[in-house]
This record gives C-alpha cells, structure tokens and sequence, in this order.
C-alpha cells in the first residue's frame, strides 16, 4: 500500500516511482541498508510517513519521509524529533557523496539523511539544541536579554525538497537585569543563497514602506540573516489564518480588512522587481499546460481548449495599471489578529495588474469547497470569494473587467492544479480534474464578458 494513498502518475521515464513510494519498502531498505545512520537507530524505526514530494513530469521525482520510532508522532514534530529522509529516483550518474543508494522493490534510489539537500544544508544549524540557541543569541546582539533554555522548541512548518525549509524556533527571553519573561518566536527559512538574500531585501524593502495605516497591514520583520548559510529569521506573527478568520468571524468585516491591506501593499514602490506582462501569464500557462497533459492523458479534450484558447485571451487582454503584485496570495498567506493583517512570504514580488493578486485569492478561496484537507463545503468557499469580490469592488478604485478576472482566474486553477499534482497531494487526480473544468468555464465567461456569480 503506497503511503498516504497517493494515486501516482504513470509515465515512461518514472516507471518505478509507485514501488520505490511504498512505504513499506522504504522502511525496510531504510533499516536494512542506510549506513550512514548507526544500525541501533535503525532498527528503531517502525514507521516511514511520506511528509512532502516534488515531482517533475518526465524527469525525477524526490520524496521526502519522515523514519518514526513512534507511528503518533505528529507530522510537525518529525523533526527534529525523527529522522527525515529524502528519497530521490531516477538515480542519477553523478551523485552527491554523501548519499546512500538504496535498492527498494528492485529498483536503485538516492537516499539522503536530512537536512543533506544540497540547496538547504545551512539548517544543519538546527540539528542540535545548542546551536539553535549559539546562532539566535547571535541575532540578538546586545540586546541585554537572555534565553531559558529549557524552554526552547523547535517545529517543523514546510519542507520543499530542492525550494526551502522552514522550521519554528520558539522559546522564553529575559532581560539581564531582571524583568518580564517574554516569548519569542522566529521562522528560520533555509534556502539557497540568492534567493535569501533577494528575500532578506525584499522584506527590509516592505517593512521599511508599512506605514502603520488603518488597515493594520503589517510583513514580518527580519529577525537574522546569514546568508553564507542560506539562513533567514523573520518575526513569527501569530494569528488566524485567512480561513480561520472566516470561519470565526463576520466575513464581511474580514475580507474588508484583508482588502484594506491588500490594496496599501499594492500601493508601495520596490525598486527593482521583475513586470508580470501577458507575455509572462501566457509562459505561466504554458508550463502549467505541459505538465497537466503529460500526465493526465484523460484530460486531454479540455486542456486542448485551453491551450487555445486561454493564452490568447490573457495575451490579448488589457491590463490595469501596474501595482506592487504578492503574486502568491492563498489563505495561509494572509493571517488577521485583533487589528493587524499581516501579508507574509514575499519571495514571488512582481509588478502587474492588480487583478491578478485578487483573481488568484480568490480562485483559491473557491476551491477550497472541493479540497478535501480543508473541511469548506462549496457553498461556505462560493460565499468567501463573492465577500472578497464585493469588498474589492467597493473598495478599488480601478474599473472592474469582468472578462479579465475570469483569464486570470482559468490562469490561476490552472497553477494551483500543477502545484497539487507536483507536491502529489493524495487527492490530486480528482482535484487537478475539477480545477481543468472550472478553467474551462472561467475561459467561456470571459468570452461572453459574464459578470462573476
């Protein structure tokens, strides 16, 4: 039985990912035949988890399990409780040294110990407890306050294999002199080198234009950086999800708050980011498209539809004036407390047309009525987007383009579906189906410029 119950692609070139994904074979080879782990730690194991995957259609494929002694441990305390492996196959001809092969269900896979992906290894910094605590006292300089160090945590919030890494570091600080205990919390973000530092900027950059306005709208600040390492603190702001937000509050009240900051973070000036024209909406499209009909031959009829007709309507398509883009905006990327919004992840920064933030918030509030990890029946998600829609109406000063949300909206099903498919979501199969139907609807109201229901 495959791990977790994921539904595999089946394809030529990764014709043994379903047997090299069972879970059961993973924690035999794991046990028999990872050397660079001591043998009693080993026969410790008894459980392998799949925790994430990224798949690359006609390529490879890299998995990532956590080895548990204890099968209740909780996925987000797997590390640094229990070893993680990252499993990667094709096995390639030059491989890093310090993987393993191992043989699982006759087929040769890569095997790496975490934190040993390449692009992440400055997370190493928090493998053990004391250098957890070396490395934040170092971010906090002369700060004149001191850790418990016995109250310090560590929790393990998302693992991209090849992207990032990024873990909660949680513990209790006290002046020198006596004084409050307070409780800190940072997420450290490991990832490769270029890419921290253009983060680092970009949020010195925000914070620098948040000017503490009526809608509360606030980024993390930067707590450390190393960028040898590859390693980035930011505040960790506590608060509801977008979605939790609705669920407990007026949603109304809500979504004209979150539209409030939305728009004073379209209004801030970055220098140097990089223009979402339609020619880099149609490229999004077209990788979206490949992927999709590489490994849903099923689909084939509406994708074809589609690959017709959507890049020549984004391509065609007027724009609006060109503002500050998130250009990754979901509801985990958007926390509300009290009076505070705070808008995080700010590594995909664009400049585009604001209809493209809103298009694809709203698309992902939509289909949360069809995921089955978050428990939104249809009704609750078609309700979530009409108050994001009717608030930004509102509130926009731009003319509202019927036709032009509904490209950018067929766009932004068609991302959400690839990303579902490569992170080999359990549910992806009927997921990435739904989201290719709606597409599809989206594409025909906007060639009869229907207003959105």
């Amino acid at each position: 039985m495959l791990a977790c119950g994921v539904p595999l692609p089946t394809e030529p070139a990764l014709s043994a990912l379903p047997a090299c994904m069972d879970s059961t074979a993973v924690l035999e080879a794991a046990r028999d035949r990872l050397h660079r782990v001591d043998p009693a730690e080993r026969e410790c194991w008894r459980e392998a988890r799949l925790i994430e995957a990224l798949y690359h259609p006609g390529r490879y494929a890299r998995m990532v399990y956590a080895l548990l002694r204890n099968p209740a441990t909780p996925t987000d305390r797997a590390w640094p409780e229990e070893q993680l492996l990252a499993l990667f196959t094709p096995l390639r001809a030059t491989m890093s040294r310090r993987g393993d092969v191992l043989r699982i269900a006759g087929h040769d896979v890569e095997a790496y110990c975490f934190p040993n992906d390449r692009r992440l290894r400055g997370l190493r910094t928090f493998a053990r407890r004391d250098r957890v605590l070396e490395t934040w006292r170092s971010w906090s300089g002369g700060s004149g306050e001191q850790v418990d160090e016995d109250t310090l945590q560590r929790k393990l919030v998302r693992y991209v294999p090849e992207q990032k890494c990024v873990v909660r570091v949680r513990a209790e600080w006290s002046s020198t002199t006596g004084g409050a205990v307070v409780t800190r919390r940072v997420a450290v973000r490991s990832s490769p080198t270029a890419g921290c530092q253009r983060l680092e900027r970009r949020h010195r950059q925000v914070c620098g234009r948040v000017g503490g306005g009526a809608s509360g709208f606030v980024v993390p600040g930067v707590v450390g950086f190393n960028p040898r390492r590859g390693l980035l603190a930011l505040e960790w702001l506590r608060g509801d999800t977008l979605v939790e937000a609705l669920r407990r509050g007026d949603e109304f009240e809500v979504m004209t708050r979150v539209v409030r900051a939305l728009r004073e973070f379209h209004g801030m000036t970055i220098p140097d980011l990089a223009e979402l024209t339609g020619v880099g909406l149609v490229n999004s499209v077209a990788d979206a498209l490949t992927d999709l009909t590489a490994t849903c031959p099923d689909l084939h009829e509406p994708l074809s539809i589609l690959a017709e007709g959507l890049p020549r309507g984004l391509a065609g398509m007027e724009s609006g004036p060109p503002v500050t883009l998130h250009n990754d905006l979901h509801g985990n990327q958007v926390t509300v407390k009290k009076n505070r919004v705070a808008i995080l992840d700010l590594e995909r920064l664009a400049v585009g047309a604001a209809d493209i933030d809103v298009a694809n918030l709203a698309t992902q509030l939509h289909m949360l009525g069809v995921r089955p990890d978050h428990d939104v029946d249809a009704v609750t998600a078609d309700r979530w987007r009409g108050a994001l829609l009717a608030c930004w109406k509102d509130a926009s000063r731009c003319e509202w383009n019927p036709a032009r949300f509904h490209l950018l909206a067929a766009r932004s099903r068609l991302e959400l579906a690839r990303g579902i498919l490569r992170h080999l979501r359990p549910w992806w199969q009927p997921f990435v189906a739904e989201c290719v139907t709606r597409a599809v609807d989206d594409l025909i109201r906007a060639a009869s410029r229907e207003e959105v229901a």
